[in-house]
């Protein structure tokens, strides 16, 4: 059987996977923020005459899947011609959860409705090549020199999708403005143009802090964050590649967020610590709380690493 992957701006994130005969990267004009003429208009357009979409019609696909669910994407799966589409507004549905569930467990779900049952764990996937792990050692090797050359590696992610979802930028240079003062840390920020204010702050703190928001690609972020030992930031990609990595994380949520029990087992991990509002917790996490968490899962990690 052909199995190929229809993937949208997804800059190279399912490079190296075993599991795909093809994968096609597009940019359509929804769902995606990255284009900067959208709408139903510019859809419809899209579908109808962009090289992109004649090209995919042209596979004759027998089966698709909706991710996402817009009304969009299922009718573009319908425009090229799928014989079988799973998910979204008019497809083929996995029967409901009797409880909320991890968002990747509704997905595999999905691939059980096409009849698949060899499925991965309910975790995501990054496939990274050897020469993108030495750009990763690479990278952490520019972090400025402190008094120790063995140091843990933590990788600060302060980006968000929108401002009400970002723990405050203050804060993150609170956290890090403690956390330099330790020989035996070493931080980098990562994110993209969004970004670039916030590492600036953070990185004015001075100490062992390398900036890399808006100066790496997407993958050059997952290898310096599959060769970290410590994910901390916001909830966003950062800590999905971290989840996909085995790489623990302290993730921060601001106000705009109810319950960080909820968000912990819809989007977390089994090595994830989600800090946010709960019963027991009815504030969002102040900097020190932070730091003091921070301390507590640094001591747990294993030797720190030597930095050349």
């Amino acid at each position: 059987m052909h199995a190929s992957v229809l993937a949208g701006m997804l800059d190279g994130t399912l490079a190296h996977t075993p599991d795909a005969d093809e994968v096609v990267e597009i940019e359509p004009p929804w769902d995606n923020a990255f284009v900067r003429t959208r709408g139903t208009a510019a859809a419809l357009r899209y579908m109808l005459a962009a090289p992109a979409a004649r090209e995919l019609a042209a596979h004759r696909f027998d089966l698709g899947f909706d991710m996402i669910g817009s009304r969009l994407n299922g009718l573009f799966l319908a425009r090229l011609g799928v014989g079988r589409i799973i998910g979204g507004p008019w497809g083929w549905r996995p029967p409901p959860r009797a409880a909320p569930a991890h968002v990747i467990a509704g997905i595999l779900d999905m691939a059980r409705v096409a009849g698949i049952e060899d499925l991965p764990p309910c975790a995501p996937r990054v496939f990274l090549s050897a020469e993108e792990r030495r750009r990763g050692e690479e990278l952490w090797s520019q972090v400025p020199a402190t008094g120790s050359v063995a140091r843990r590696r933590i990788v600060v992610a302060p980006a968000g999708s929108y401002p009400y979802k970002r723990w405050p930028t203050e804060s993150f240079v609170e956290v890090i403005r403690r956390l330099a003062t330790r020989p035996d840390v070493a931080l980098a920020v990562v994110g993209g143009a969004d970004t670039v204010e916030a590492a600036r702050a953070i990185v004015a703190c001075g100490g062992p802090v390398l900036d890399l928001a808006g100066r790496c690609s997407l993958r050059e972020t997952f290898a310096i964050t599959a060769t970290a030992d410590l994910v901390f930031g916001n909830s966003n990609m950062v800590w999905h590649v971290g989840g996909a990595c085995d790489v623990p994380a302290v993730i921060v949520l601001p106000a705009a967020y109810d319950s960080a029990d909820e968000h912990a087992a819809t989007w977390g991990y089994p090595s994830s610590i989600v800090l946010g509002r709960r019963p027991s917790h009815p504030d969002v996490y102040s900097p020190a709380e932070v730091v003091s968490v921070l301390d507590e899962v640094l001591a747990r990690l294993p030797p720190p690493i030597c930095l050349g």
